[in-house]
């Protein structure tokens, strides 16, 4: 093995040495990824701080090729019944999140959190009922306040349950990838291939044991692209960190994140 060790963790991008003390640096925007530190051998010996922080850089350098930024954005548009003559077109905002995952195959394969992505996996229903109720509050609540309240609620239950309301919302989902090198602002279009979900405690079983299907909060993604720098990874935790070595976090630079930004959503429009 190499002077460097990775290891795959849910809980984030670590880069471990074997100073105590001192600074330990970070980079914003961490889901995903792995434990870089230096060998047993040299855990153990003095380093001058200059020779550490160096040490520290260029791993850092090394391991940044492999890791990308992820975009997930679901929409919709919505065709919501306020009344008989009553129809509008509504965009809700989209729920639109950002996080980060790193390569672990050349050949576009990509090992995320299950929760980064767990937005555009998740069954359409919860979507379509989040922007049926978002698109119904804009374009129908303020008709009904003139109502009283129980049965401004009343109406607005049955707008909800119109099957015609039901059957209007048109979902777009995007998962994108976004590589730190000089093509980063182009977005690479993702398909995800293995997914567990993150723990959730009102599903876990009540007598303590493991739940069924497990919650390990991970995920596996695919890009069309080729000759990807990848991430090796270590195949035990043990051969990894010591206890006591500095981890430093490592995350997809924060400056990708204003790509994704857009303008607010339009208002409800009659049809």
């Amino acid at each position: 093995m190499s002077d460097r060790r990775i290891l795959g963790s849910p809980m984030g991008v670590f880069v471990a040495s074997g100073r105590h003390g001192g600074h330990a640096g970070a980079f914003a925007g961490v889901l995903l990824a792995f434990v870089l530190t230096v060998p047993l051998s040299v855990m153990g010996a003095e380093v001058a701080p200059e020779r550490h922080d160096e040490i520290v850089a260029a791993r850092i350098n090394r391991v940044l090729p492999g890791v990308v930024g992820i975009l997930t954005e679901v929409g919709a548009e919505v065709t919501v019944r306020c009344g008989k003559n009553d129809v509008y077109v509504v965009k809700p905002d989209p729920e639109r999140e950002t996080g980060t995952g790193f390569i672990i195959h050349p050949d576009g394969w990509i090992a995320t959190n299950g929760h980064v992505v767990m937005s555009v996996h998740k069954d359409d229903q919860e979507h379509i009922d989040d922007f049926l109720q978002a698109a119904a509050d804009a374009a129908c609540r303020p008709g009904l306040k003139k109502l009283p309240e129980s049965r401004q609620k009343e109406r607005m239950r049955a707008i909800l349950k119109y099957p015609s309301n039901l059957k209007g919302v048109k979902l777009t989902k995007r998962l994108e990838v976004f590589l730190p090198t000089g093509e980063a602002k182009q977005g690479y279009p993702a398909v995800i291939k293995a997914f567990s979900p993150p723990i959730d405690p009102d599903l876990l079983p009540k007598d303590g044991g493991k739940p069924e299907p497990p919650m390990l909060d991970a995920a596996i993604i695919k890009i069309e692209a080729t000759n990807l720098p990848a991430v090796q990874l270590t195949p035990s935790i043990r051969q990894a960190v010591a206890l006591g070595q500095q981890l430093v976090i490592v995350g997809f630079p924060a400056w990708w994140s204003g790509m994704t930004s857009s303008a607010r959503s339009p208002g409800p429009r009659p049809r």
